[in-house]
């Protein structure tokens, strides 16, 4: 008898305003994956695993993220056609043995209900699908600024120098913490009173549906684009980052590209800008 044994690997970002799927269910949590699919992380690593011990390569291989027909669609779809080509090659499931490494929310009370509709897609025992679930231990784990401490900035500034700021940060128990960049940033500005916010992407700004950039945007034309999915993934975050900062304090934030030379310079200096300018 032929036994193979396979392994997989996946990661996704979890950001605001998107469902969180995990193992074939719907969790209730204020972010979820970002993804061109559904974002299932733990489905996703069972299919790889099992693609990979039968040698047929990849999930991306079978069902790429550049197929349109993809976009959002339910990871357990891919698993029950994963299945289907694994038995189309005359192999079958052994069993699966896997683990979600997972800050918050806690996941063990949902693993019950995770086997039994991921057992069911795949036509195998519940008996045969082992899911557990841990914690990083805070390592890596990203936190959100509950408070600035601009002592030491003001004191660079007042010496006409630039301040360099790592987004790190520390709870009461001296515990660091990894910040979002634009989140540490824009929490920066709101302490500092800056009148502007730049950040740089790898993207020109916001882009309307014809790829065309979109000069400025504010709360009412975000919430459009975000319902018509011109503005989607982890563009989502970004913006409504961008808007929290616009409303308390800061007079415009803008997005540019970093790729560009002198995006900064035409930016400040020239009267139509280089990316895309998010007011309240």
């Amino acid at each position: 008898m032929n036994f193979r044994i396979g392994y997989g690997y996946d990661v996704h970002q979890l950001a605001e305003g998107e469902e969180f799927w995990l193992g074939g269910i719907l969790l209730d949590y204020f972010k979820g994956g970002v993804g061109h699919s559904d974002a299932d992380v733990l489905i996703h690593t069972i299919c790889d695993a099992i693609l990979g011990a039968a040698n047929l390569r990849d999930i991306g291989f079978h069902f790429p993220d550049t197929d349109p027909e993809l976009k959002g669609i339910d990871s357990k779809i891919l698993l029950k056609g994963v299945m289907k080509i694994l038995r189309a090659k005359g192999y079958e499931l052994g069993n699966i043995d896997s683990t979600i490494c997972l800050q918050k929310p806690k996941i063990n009370p949902h693993i019950p209900e995770m086997q039994k509709v991921m057992a069911e897609v795949m036509d195998i025992d519940i008996d045969q699908l082992s899911i557990k679930a841990t914690t990083t231990e805070k390592l890596g784990f990203v936190g959100t600024p509950t408070e600035i401490d601009k002592t030491i900035i003001d004191k660079i500034v007042n010496n006409k120098k630039i301040p360099v700021i790592a987004p790190l940060g520390l709870d009461e128990n001296n515990q660091t913490y990894n910040i979002n960049a634009d989140t540490a940033a824009g929490s920066i500005a709101k302490k500092i009173k800056a009148r502007r916010l730049i950040i740089m992407s790898d993207v020109e700004g916001v882009l309307d549906n014809d790829e065309k950039l979109i000069s400025e945007i504010n709360s009412s034309s975000i919430k459009e684009l975000i319902e018509n999915e011109t503005i989607t993934g982890g563009m989502i975050p970004k913006i409504n980052n961008c808007l929290d900062v616009a409303s308390n304090g800061v007079k415009g934030v803008v997005i540019i590209d970093g790729r560009k030379n002198h995006s900064i310079l035409f930016e400040l200096l020239s009267d139509k800008g280089s990316g895309t300018l998010i007011r309240q």
